[in-house]
């Protein structure tokens, strides 16, 4: 991955663009999405 390309994913990131999942998530995963805090509540 090119630095421009990452740095492109990061601003992305940091816009909100990765913050929530579209409806089709559950469908392609099977399941709901789990959240960061759900995994880290799951390890803890």
């Amino acid at each position: 991955m090119s630095r421009s390309s990452w740095l492109t994913w990061c601003q992305a990131t940091r816009a909100g663009y990765f913050a929530e999942s579209g409806p089709l998530s559950a469908e392609f995963l099977g399941r709901e999405p789990r959240t960061v805090a759900d995994r880290f509540a799951e390890a803890a």
